[in-house]
């Protein structure tokens, strides 16, 4: 175990803290990002 709280760490445990405390479901699509992303610069 790392001794630096990266980034990918604080992620990690706010999708954990969503999930388990607050009843959300996390779904992975980097690929939403992207096009949203691009409809944006439209």
């Amino acid at each position: 175990m790392s001794i630096f709280y990266t980034e990918s760490s604080y992620k990690n445990s706010i999708i954990e803290l969503f999930k388990n405390n607050l009843g959300y479901e996390y779904i992975y699509a980097p690929e939403f990002g992207a096009r949203l992303y691009r409809s944006a610069l439209r």
